[in-house]
């Protein structure tokens, strides 16, 4: 606690998986399944995913004299997460494919958040942008990409942005309490665009 209204927070974690089912019995390239629910083959090996996640930032509050000094929260923090042999789905044709350890991956970025709680109104405004990527060199079957190689596969380099991870998030929403029982609310999300394979 830096002040009365301002703490500064920090921390370190490491967490891992094993592989599910699925991804164990659908994992040899010579026997590739109909992805998501087919299983095809004996369980190779796949390694099990590991994370590594620093974050640190602050959070703090401050009164507000137009909302009769009613407080107001807020939170900025900035994150880092590497993944060791993440799993991946490779697709073969357009319906089949195996998953396989595809070395490391990373999500880093920032998140603010505003958050707003009264006697009957509690509101929330909550930002966040997330750099996911790559990190490890990778073969991918993907014929209809416009930068596919003679034999319909792509080369994913250290960098290359992960698919089906927006750049940006908003999302804000409220609660206001009609009465002791009832209570009304709701919220809304944007995200940015993102590929989707």
């Amino acid at each position: 606690k830096l002040t009365q209204g301002l703490t500064v927070y920090g921390g370190y974690s490491e967490g891992s998986r094993a592989p599910s089912p699925s991804e164990i019995e659908c994992a040899n390239p010579a026997k590739p399944c109909v992805l998501p629910s087919s299983l095809a083959s004996d369980p190779p090996t796949l390694r099990q995913v590991v994370s590594h996640t620093w974050e640190a930032g602050l959070r703090g509050n401050f009164a507000v004299p137009a909302l009769g000094d009613q407080i107001i929260s807020w939170n900025a923090g900035v994150f880092r997460t590497a993944v060791d042999d993440d799993i991946y789905a490779v697709a073969t044709s357009l319906s089949t494919g195996f998953f396989q350890n595809i070395g490391g991956t990373r999500r880093q970025g920032a998140e603010l958040g505003l958050h707003y709680r009264g006697e009957r109104l509690s509101a929330f405004l909550n930002y966040s942008f997330v750099e996911a990527t790559f990190q490890s060199a990778l073969l991918l079957n993907s014929p209809e990409n416009a930068f596919a190689d003679a034999n319909g596969n792509i080369q994913v380099r250290p960098g290359d942005v992960l698919p089906g991870i927006p750049a940006h998030r908003i999302k804000a929403g409220a609660d206001y309490r009609l009465t002791s029982d009832w209570l009304i609310g709701g919220s809304v999300t944007y995200e940015s665009t993102k590929y989707f394979r």
